[in-house]
């Protein structure tokens, strides 16, 4: 039998490589290309195919290719592949060779990667080959794809170097992680106590991962964030672990049978008054998830307390539900903190323990007064409270390498034994960083957006609500460009964006130092969007489903607009709102008591069984009740003669997805949603 290595061979191996990480359960998350080996040998025992005949099959191309040189037929690939009515960027296959090239055991420096590129294309020479400093336009296709194409619905795919190495820092990005790693991560965090509000250091990164990364990360992983000899590779891991850590919203499994958990941070919020020296502390939640709507009621601080939201990812001040008023700190608590929790739910929040605190204006977070930080602050004021004991070491600090220190004199607020100075600015942390980890100015640079209005899942915006770009970690050094063209701050690390930028675009910032890109990040704005449902235009029927635009034979219903008097359909109409029907972005699957009872709203009629959950989820999801009494909803573990594929299913999206989806807030429903989980795990 002939094995086909021609210019069709090499789309079906350009396809299945795609189908293998772009797919709709992947909506929402992020995507890494992380090609191996085993990658290869599975896809290609289908097309009776190895590894020397993928990368044979690469070189050849796509059919209309015509150049020479490997880089420049992958060019020439990617060119006005979206006219040519193809599923997938045709050019996928050629990254994966790149990719996996990146992987390759031998006789290597960890970070050397051209060598190990002309090993597996059996090419004699040195350095860089031919055009593959242009490779950059084909990961930027990639992203645009997912992003802008496809809106996140087969996963979101970033286009990031690491390592400060902007070329092959690409392919290097997919690879220095496993996916299982990469999953891995939330937990760990979570493991470390590390805040996802905060900006964490190296050391706090190391130190995080060395602890907590036994039994999660490979030996090669630990092995390179211990090396003192290949700094560049460890600097690498360490990129990738922080790009991680900023898509992390504080919630993770500690183990593999673990509960589910969310944890947030608590921060001591300060109105001060000068004229009569008093403070008053009150404690807000700062947390990377949003509260839920309803609020958390907290336990561990002796009264039991009740937590609001307010703003994105803070709170309301804690409230003392006994008293009916603003909680008061215990004085303890500032120097060795306060760990409350809402078990029901499964949130822990925690004010860390510490011997100063850092205060600085909340005008960034619109917030009154002044609000706690956990990092030293560049080129702006802030203010210490600082424990007695401590007071000798960082005043010698404070006024070596700071300017502006003050003492302000408290008469009221202040726990017994604690003083409060003012600063105008730090210029060196290298005194205090070790002994008090919070004086420590944030090394690990990081672009992300604030504020703007996102469009879906990724760093899509709508044209009408652009964010705000800041820099964390930035020592003052850098030069923001957006498409080339250079931004000026508007405040300390924060630019806006030009007001020329037009929607159905991707905007290209860059973050260079020294002359070098220390930082490449994308954005893309959308203008045309139907704010209308195009699935429901003459509305909706009693029992949620579409009617046609004259209104069909049933009477319809559109909004708060209904055309006529009919008896509801209670099942349907009760499932269809309790999902949020209509939704045009959201998935929601229905689910009932028994493993395989499993189905999806769009699909039309609601199944003949019970329907227990409605659970519309895309990047999140929320678990909304809508069965019958408690007693007939807990969960069946058995069921006879059940479709497999169904009963996979089931287990899939409550188990394998039980951290992507919200319990109900009422404790009953909590309690059984975890038996749906529980049940699901032993399905």
């Amino acid at each position: 039998m002939s094995v086909e290595r021609g210019p069709s061979s090499y789309l079906r191996w350009n396809d299945l490589i795609a189908a293998r990480f772009f797919r709709e359960e992947q909506e929402g998350r992020p995507v890494y290309l992380f090609v191996t080996e085993d990658t290869i040998d599975e896809i290609g025992r289908s097309l009776g195919e190895d590894i020397g005949g993928f990368v044979r099959t690469v070189r050849q191309g796509p059919p209309w290719v015509t150049r020479s040189g490997l880089c420049q037929r992958a060019l020439q690939a990617q060119e006005g592949w979206r006219g040519r009515g193809l599923r997938y960027p045709p050019y996928v296959a050629f990254l994966a060779l790149f990719v996996l090239a990146a992987g390759r055991s031998g006789d290597f420096a960890p970070h050397s990667y051209y060598p190990r590129l002309r090993k597996l294309l059996e090419e004699p020479g040195e350095g860089t080959p031919a055009s593959f400093d242009r490779m950059l336009d084909l990961w930027d296709d990639l992203e645009r794809w997912t992003m802008q194409d496809e809106a996140g619905r087969l996963g979101t795919f970033e286009a990031r170097i690491v390592g400060g190495w902007i070329h092959v820092g690409l392919p290097l990005a997919q690879t220095i992680l496993t996916d299982q790693e990469r999953r891995a991560l939330p937990g760990l965090f979570l493991g470390a106590g590390m805040d996802p509000t905060a900006s964490p250091t190296s050391a706090d990164f190391r130190r995080a991962l060395l602890n907590h990364g036994s039994g999660r990360l490979r030996g090669r992983t630990l092995a390179a964030i211990q090396s003192i000899s290949d700094e560049g590779f460890a600097d690498a891991v360490l990129d990738i672990v922080a790009d991680e850590f900023v898509s992390w919203l504080g919630d993770g499994d500690l183990a593999d049978d673990a509960t589910h958990e969310v944890f947030a941070g608590l921060r001591i919020c300060l109105a001060l008054t000068r004229v009569s020296r008093k403070i008053v502390p009150t404690l807000r939640c700062r947390s990377g998830q949003h509260l839920p709507d309803a609020g958390l009621r907290l336990l561990g601080a002796g009264p039991q307390l009740r937590c609001a939201p307010y703003l994105p990812g803070w709170s309301l001040p804690l409230v003392d539900e006994t008293a009916s008023e603003p909680f008061v700190l215990p004085p303890g608590a500032w120097q060795h903190g306060l760990s409350v929790e809402d078990a029901a739910l499964g949130w822990r929040i925690k004010l860390r323990a510490a011997d100063v605190r850092i205060f600085s204006s909340g005008e960034a977070d619109a917030l009154p007064g002044l609000v706690e930080r956990l990092d030293l602050p560049r080129r702006q004021a802030f203010y210490l409270a600082i424990r007695d004991e401590n007071r000798s070491d960082l005043e010698l600090w404070g006024r070596e390498s700071c300017a502006g220190w003050r003492d302000i004199e408290i008469v009221e607020g202040l726990p017994s034994g604690w003083t409060f100075v003012g600063i105008d600015e730090a210029f060196s942390d290298s005194p205090v960083r070790s002994q008090y980890p919070s004086l420590a100015f944030p090394d690990r640079l990081r672009v992300r957006f604030a504020g703007g209005i996102r469009s879906s899942a990724g760093n899509s915006f709508f044209e009408f609500a652009v964010p705000d770009v800041v820099l964390d970690g930035a020592d003052g050094s850098e030069h923001v460009f957006c498409n080339g063209e250079l931004l000026v701050e508007t405040s300390p690390f924060r630019y806006q964006l030009p007001d020329n930028l037009s929607g159905g675009t991707r905007v290209s910032l860059q973050v260079a130092r020294a002359n070098d890109t220390a930082k490449r990040i994308s954005l893309y704005l959308v203008s045309n969007f139907d704010w209308r449902s195009s699935l429901v235009p003459g509305g909706l029927t009693s029992g949620g489903q579409s009617t046609d635009s004259d209104g069909g034979t049933l009477p319809p219903i559109a909004g708060a607009m209904v055309r006529a008097t009919v008896e509801p359909e209670p099942a349907q109409f009760e499932v269809r709102r309790a999902a949020g029907f209509p939704n045009v972005t959201t998935r929601t699957f229905l689910i009932g008591r028994c493993p395989g009872h499993i189905a999806h709203l769009s699909e039309g009629a609601l199944p003949k069984w019970p329907v227990i959950w409605a659970v519309p989820l895309a990047r999140r999801g929320t678990a909304v009740y809508c069965g019958p009494s408690l007693e007939a909803a807990t969960p069946i573990s058995n069921m006879e003669d059940a479709d497999a594929g169904a009963v996979a299913e089931w287990k899939h999206v409550l188990w394998r997805w039980r951290r992507r989806i919200a319990a109900p807030r009422d404790p009953p429903l909590a309690s059984l949603w975890q038996q749906y989980i529980a049940a699901a795990r032993d399905a």
